[in-house]
């Protein structure tokens, strides 16, 4: 397997998994917040998918991948304490979105990326491949605190990325 068809498979494989973590959800329960000072699925689904677009851009700047106007804004840390359902939208669509940014994404890679890749040293190889596996953890642990009650909130560290369960 080259670097192209890795890139490609952990794209694909990481889209699946956080479908799949969302197919019991309703939109409702998008906008829970597992705990005080925890943002809701809905602000971190809309911001994941703009930070992919983000990603997208810096590595190919002609990619276009149109999000709904103000989408960005309405997902940006400053926004991260809006609980108002008006200004997010429903599981659907940000499902749809996700669906259409990872195929754009892929779609705008696959011609560069085997030869941008391979010209990478294995450090900056490593540090792509956990930036866009990076695209799901977050909603994963959110998930498992909303399961475990809103005292039970995983931490992730900012020096390894490991998760630490909550003190008891």
């Amino acid at each position: 397997m080259d670097a192209k068809a890795a890139l490609q498979s952990t794209m694909g494989l990481g889209l699946m998994v956080l479908q799949k973590y969302f197919d019991d959800f309703t939109d409702a329960e998008l906008l829970e917040r597992p705990g005080p000072g925890c943002n809701h699925l809905a602000w971190q689904l809309g911001h994941l998918i703009g930070y992919e677009v983000h990603l997208l851009q810096s590595v190919c700047p002609n990619a276009n991948v149109p999000l709904p106007d103000g989408f960005a804004a309405r997902h940006s840390k400053e926004t991260s304490g809006d609980d108002d359902p008006r200004h997010f939208e429903t599981k659907q669509t940000y499902l749809d979105l996700l669906e259409k940014v990872r195929a754009a994404t892929s779609a705008a890679l696959s011609p560069v990326c085997s030869r941008w890749i391979g010209s990478c040293t294995t450090t900056r190889k490593r540090a792509l491949r956990l930036r866009w596996t990076d695209i799901g953890c977050s909603t994963v642990l959110n998930r498992r605190a909303r399961r475990e009650g809103p005292g039970a909130v995983w931490h992730v560290s900012p020096k390894n990325g490991e998760a630490t369960p909550p003190l008891n």
